[in-house]
């Protein structure tokens, strides 16, 4: 059984966050106070019981089969490494150079810490590194709230934008950062701001807006860095040792995958054109999974219930309570 409501929207699956850098939308007098260091998360992730096992025998397997022969070795490490922070921090935006620089000591030795040990791996460079993700994106995004909340931007100055920051340095310190982070949500405003002024509906007439539309766009993207923590937040340790495999994996060759088992499933289901479940496409925002359409002559389809854009809320197995399934990721919903 599943609980849905009407929504009047589809929505599109959120992708990564990208950083925007513009300047001076907010005063001068407007900054926060100094830099501090991160507060830990009231729940430090650690490796799972078969963790150390598991990533022993991918790294094993990836040096005996792969096609390119190539042992772990402390250059392999730095690609591993490399890979590891970018598929956590794409946009260079969370990560300071500090935090780099500190985790630099695992740079050239993951190999040791992977298959150094009889049969298990030391996953501690795995969680250290992410457990210092997550500090940072809670700073992040509670530097974000707190703009959001003052409100009064100003598009005033000579304002430039950075969109491709896959090559940029590292912000060197919290402040940096949070000026970086000014920027992107100055830009993700100003974008929302002219999206309602010159929509094609208005029949390209610019529509000045009034102080409640102005309130609507910051209470959206409100809900839109909730759900990015939450989601972040979310994570366990089979998220964690997805992530880090993934890019031992991808050390080897952009095209090799750590496939966990949920991940094997689904790619197994979609290598042999299969489906399960209720027959719909499903996506997510701000924590809500939504039915993106129906696969005809699914159950979905057939049992005529369900439409696109419907928001699932709960789900329930026969004879049994619904379970909550607002902020839960997609891959535990199905």
């Amino acid at each position: 059984m599943i609980m849905c409501r009407r929504n009047i929207e589809i929505y599109l699956l959120p992708v990564l966050l990208c950083v925007l850098a513009i300047t001076g939308c907010l005063t001068a007098q407007e900054k926060s106070q100094p830099a501090t260091a991160p507060t830990p998360p009231a729940t430090v992730l650690t490796p799972g019981p078969g963790d150390g096992s598991i990533a022993y025998w991918t790294a094993r397997l990836l040096e005996e089969i792969h096609y390119s022969q190539q042992p772990l070795d402390s250059e392999m490490s730095k690609k591993f490494f490399d890979g590891y922070l970018e598929a956590l921090d794409p946009g260079r935006e969370n990560f300071l150079q500090s935090d780099v620089d500190e985790f630099a000591r695992y740079r050239t030795n993951l190999d040791l810490f992977t298959t150094g040990g009889h049969e298990q791996s030391n996953l501690a460079p795995a969680f250290d590194i992410f457990q210092r993700y997550l500090e940072r994106f809670e700073q992040h995004a509670a530097y974000a709230e707190e703009l959001l909340s003052r409100g009064n931007f100003k598009f005033t100055g000579d304002d430039r934008i950075v969109v491709d920051r896959r090559h940029a340095p590292y912000p060197k310190d919290l402040d940096a950062a949070k000026e970086l982070w000014r920027g992107q949500v100055c830009y993700q405003y100003l974008t929302d701001k002219l999206g309602l002024e010159i929509s094609p509906t208005n029949e390209d007439v610019i529509v000045p807006l009034t102080k409640s539309n102005l309130t609507g766009i910051t209470g959206e993207l409100e809900r839109h860095y909730n759900w990015l923590l939450r989601k972040a937040t979310n994570s366990d340790s089979a998220d964690v040792l997805q992530i880090y495999l993934d890019a031992l994996a991808h050390a080897y060759d952009p095209h090799s995958d750590y496939l966990n088992t949920a991940h094997a499933q689904q790619f197994s289901i979609e290598m042999s054109l299969g489906l399960f479940g209720i027959g719909a496409q499903l996506g997510e925002t701000n924590g809500y999974c939504i039915i993106g359409s129906l696969v005809p002559g699914g159950p979905a389809a057939k049992s005529k219930l369900l439409t696109a854009g419907d928001e699932i809320i709960a789900v329930a197995q026969t004879n049994k309570p619904p379970v909550d399934v607002v902020d839960m990721e997609i891959g535990k919903v199905v």
